[in-house]
């Protein structure tokens, strides 16, 4: 998917309304995600739309998602901005929201695979296809937030290493973004895809 970035550092769109969703996939086979499983693995792009996706997918992550006012907004943000969606036999098992800033910078807003299929490369492939999307939308930088290493966490220090593997560093910490229990970090990496 080639993301329209002017239209959504503008905030414009034909009529004064988004587009309908990208429902475009994308099939990979099965043996690159070592799944069990005589179904497909899709990648399907939303240009909006993807509110009811991602709050079905964040309810299944309380460790990482368990703050509801938190939810609500990444369900929110989800369902006015670029999703990428990850589908196991049909199910919807990941998500991955981008927020659109500059020409050069977009932020993985939200991000999350059910936890029956962590460690399987859902992350990776949903991250690469973000990539190559803002890759061709010339976009230069893609930071995300997480929670800080401030606060001991082994599920988000996982998640800090599958960040790391990537590409992204640590960029600055921010003790009170959030609040002062969840200090968060930002890394940033350069679009590559």
């Amino acid at each position: 998917m080639v993301w329209n970035v002017a239209h959504r550092v503008n905030g414009l769109a034909a009529a004064g309304r988004d587009p309908p969703p990208d429902r475009g996939t994308k099939e990979i086979g099965r043996h690159d995600l070592g799944v069990e499983s005589d179904g497909a693995f899709q990648l399907r792009d939303y240009t909006s739309g993807a509110g009811p996706v991602c709050r079905q997918i964040l309810e299944a992550l309380p460790h990482w998602f368990g703050i509801p006012e938190s939810v609500r907004d990444f369900v929110a943000v989800a369902d006015h901005s670029p999703s990428v969606v990850a589908s196991l036999d049909g199910a919807d098992v990941g998500i991955t929201t981008v927020v659109i800033h500059s020409p050069y910078a977009a932020e993985v807003y939200v991000m999350g695979v059910r936890p029956e299929y962590h460690r399987r490369g859902i992350g990776r492939m949903m991250l690469g296809h973000v990539e190559h999307g803002l890759a061709q939308a010339r976009v230069e930088y893609l930071p995300v937030k997480t929670l800080s290493a401030a606060k001991p966490d082994a599920g988000y220090e996982r998640t800090r290493a599958f960040y790391l593997s990537h590409g992204f560093r640590p960029l600055q910490e921010f003790p009170d973004l959030w609040d002062t229990q969840n200090p968060a970090l930002q890394m940033i990496k350069l679009v590559t895809g």
